[in-house]
């Protein structure tokens, strides 16, 4: 072999070696990078793995708050139910109790009955009257005739004009819904008037209405009827009640002049 073939062969030898050292190179790169990558991936997965447990946890966490509300919910359901057991079984003694006394759809009161109050489903219409026997005079100075005949009260002094009085009792809480004044009058030229008032036990008369009056010469009793117009609700803790009768304006007593008596028709809503 020629000198030159030796330095050609020289050569050759030393870049095969060099590129044998280059690929060993390159694949150790190649290694650290794929190694790294692997790293990566798995602290990644590891990650993962933490949260999926940390959300198992909380799931399991919940499931087990919702079995106790269950729980409680079961165990309120097992009180009420015992409660309604309870009640059920206090009404079917109540019930057979009042049977035993009282029959539901009618019948006689065996037994005392105990209530608070007995309220009307609607209220229910009553009515109170006053006899015209029960007026006097407002002036004991006055006579009167009252009593006698066909009963009814009118003043005997010559022409007075004086009014005559009485005292209506009615419940308290009751609604007066109507009154009617029965007057005999007979006189062609005088005629009576009618109005009731309250008496206010803290103040002075206040009106129901305004007055109603008799009218010419009738042989029958005159019904003369009003609906009052205020102070309609009796309250018998701060007033009282009172019919007044008397000669209308220009008018005396005469003998054919008699209040005869005076009925309220009033509502309640509960029993007095």
């Amino acid at each position: 072999m020629t000198t030159f073939g030796k330095m050609m062969s020289r050569t050759l030898m030393i870049i095969l070696i060099f590129c044998v050292i280059g690929c060993d190179e390159k694949s150790d790169t190649h290694n650290d990078e794929s190694v790294s990558t692997l790293t990566t991936r798995t602290t990644d997965l590891e990650n993962r793995t933490t949260a999926v447990e940390t959300r198992t946890t909380d799931v399991e966490a919940r499931a087990t708050s919702l079995e106790t509300r269950a729980t409680d919910v079961e165990a309120r359901a097992t009180s009420l139910e015992t409660r309604t057991t309870a009640v059920e079984g206090n009404v079917s003694a109540l019930q057979a109790e009042v049977d035993g006394k009282l029959n539901i759809n009618g019948g006689t009161l065996t037994g005392n009955l105990t209530v608070p109050s007995i309220v009307y489903s609607t209220p229910r219409i009553h009515r109170v009257c006053i006899s015209g026997d029960m007026f006097r005079p407002r002036t004991s100075g006055d006579d009167y005739y009252s009593g006698y005949g066909m009963g009814g009260t009118r003043v005997t002094t010559a022409a007075s004009t004086t009014l005559l009085m009485a005292e209506a009792h009615i419940p308290d809480g009751a609604v007066i819904t109507g009154i009617t004044y029965h007057v005999y009058d007979t006189d062609a030229s005088n005629n009576l008037q009618c109005y009731t008032y309250v008496q206010n036990f803290a103040g002075g008369y206040e009106n129901l209405h305004t007055a109603v009056t008799s009218t010419g010469s009738n042989v029958a009793t005159q019904a003369l009827s009003v609906v009052p117009a205020t102070n309609a609700t009796v309250n018998n803790a701060l007033r009282a009640i009172q019919v007044r009768v008397l000669p209308a304006g220009g008018s005396v007593w005469t003998a054919n002049l008699y209040i005869r008596g005076v009925s309220f028709t009033y509502t309640l809503n509960e029993a007095p």
